[in-house]
C-alpha cells in the first residue's frame, strides 16, 4: 500500500546565499532530506529533559567508560590522585561539576536527527508557519508498507510507511531498514498529548533504555507549555517523523546528517499561490533537469 507524505518549504532568501530557497534548490537537485538536530526544531520545548543524578558507583563508571571525552573536562576540577568516580558521585549534585555533566545528556540529545512530514498537502496553517504564507512549496514524496524480515532490522513496530533512500551504509541507528537490496526510511506516527518534561539518568544514558526513552520523547508532541500554563495544540501538523541516531563520539557538530532518495520518490510538488514567478521558474527548471520522473510528477498551484 502506498502513500504521500508532504515536507512544507519556505522559498525565502535568493539562490546565491544561504537562504530557505538556496537549501531548497540544493536539496531538490542532489535528491536528499535534511535531517535537523533537536537544536534547529521550531518548538523549542520539545522534548524537554532534565537529569536524574541517582547513580551507582558501577553506573558511573560505565558512563565515564562510554564517554571518555567527558573525563578529560572533569579532570579539570577532579583533585588530583582521587578517584574520578567516586569523586563525581560524591559531587555530582554541585554546580561546577553538574555543567559538565549535563553536556553529556545535550551530546546525546544533539545525536538524533529528525525529517519531519505530514499527509496534509492542503493545511492552511502549515502554509502559513512552514512555507512563509504560500510563498513556498510542498513537496509529496512516495512511502510505502515493507514487509519486515527480521525484527532485528527494525525496533519500532508502530512504523507501517516507508521511503526508500540510495543510501545504503548511513552510519546510523533507528528507523533505517534493509531489504531485498534496498534501503528504507521509516515514518513514525507522532502522538499529541499533555505531559510534563522527561527525566533522564544522566549516568545509564548509554543504555537502551534510556536511549529509547529520548527517542520516544520526540514523538509524542506536547500539548501544553507549562511555564506559559497554556494549551498549544500541535495536532493540526498531523506529523510524522523519521528518526535516526548517528554514532560518533562525541558528537561531531560539523557533520549533517542527509538521505538520498531515488527520482520516483517524489511524486508531487505544490507551488504556493504568493510564491514569486522566477522562483516558481527555477524550481521547475531544477526538476526538470534533475527527474527522470519528471513528466509523471503531479505539479498543481496551491
Amino acid at each position: 500500500m502506498k502513500k504521500t507524505f508532504y515536507k512544507y518549504k519556505s522559498c525565502e532568501g535568493s539562490e546565491n546565499e544561504n537562504s530557505s530557497f538556496h537549501f531548497l534548490l540544493d536539496s531538490l537537485e542532489k535528491k536528499y532530506f535534511y535531517l535537523s538536530r533537536p537544536e534547529n526544531l521550531n518548538d523549542k520545548d520539545e522534548a524537554r529533559m532534565f537529569d536524574n543524578y541517582a547513580a551507582s558507583y558501577d553506573d558511573i563508571q560505565k558512563w565515564l567508560r562510554h564517554h571518555p571525552y567527558l573525563l578529560k573536562d572533569l579532570k579539570m576540577i577532579i583533585p588530583p590522585n582521587k578517584d574520578p568516580v567516586y569523586e563525581i558521585k560524591k559531587h555530582c549534585q554541585k554546580t561546577e561539576y553538574r555543567c559538565h555533566m549535563e553536556q553529556s545528556r545535550k551530546n546525546e540529545r544533539e545525536h538524533f536527527h529528525i525529517f519531519s512530514l505530514t499527509d496534509s498537502p492542503d493545511n492552511e496553517k502549515m502554509w502559513i508557519d512552514y512555507a512563509s504564507n504560500y510563498n513556498g512549496i510542498c513537496l509529496g514524496f512516495e512511502a510505502d508498507t515493507v514487509l519486515q524480515e527480521s525484527e532485528n532490522n527494525f525496533t519500532d513496530k508502530d512504523e507501517r510507511y516507508f521511503i526508500e533512500t540510495t543510501d545504503h551504509g548511513l552510519d546510523v541507528e533507528g528507523a533505517y531498514l534493509h531489504q531485498n537490496g534496498k534501503s528504507y526510511l521509516g515514518l513514525i506516527n507522532v502522538s499529541y498529548v499533555r505531559k510534563k518534561s522527561i527525566y533522564i539518568k544522566l549516568f545509564k544514558l548509554h543504555e537502551d533504555s534510556e536511549k529509547n526513552k529520548m527517542k520516544n520523547s520526540f514523538l509524542e508532541k506536547n500539548n501544553y507549555n507549562d511555564q506559559q500554563r497554556n494549551k498549544k495544540d500541535w495536532s493540526y501538523e498531523r506529523e510524522s517523523r523519521i528518526i535516526l541516531t548517528d554514532k560518533h563520539l562525541p558528537r561531531n557538530e560539523k557533520i549533517d546528517l542527509i538521505a538520498h532518495y531515488p527520482d520516483y520518490v517524489l511524486t508531487e510538488v505544490l507551488l504556493g499561490h504568493n510564491i514569486e514567478a522566477d522562483k516558481k521558474a527555477k524550481i521547475l527548471d531544477c526538476l526538470k533537469s534533475n527527474y527522470s520522473n519528471y513528466n509523471t510528477i503531479t505539479i498543481r498551484q496551491a
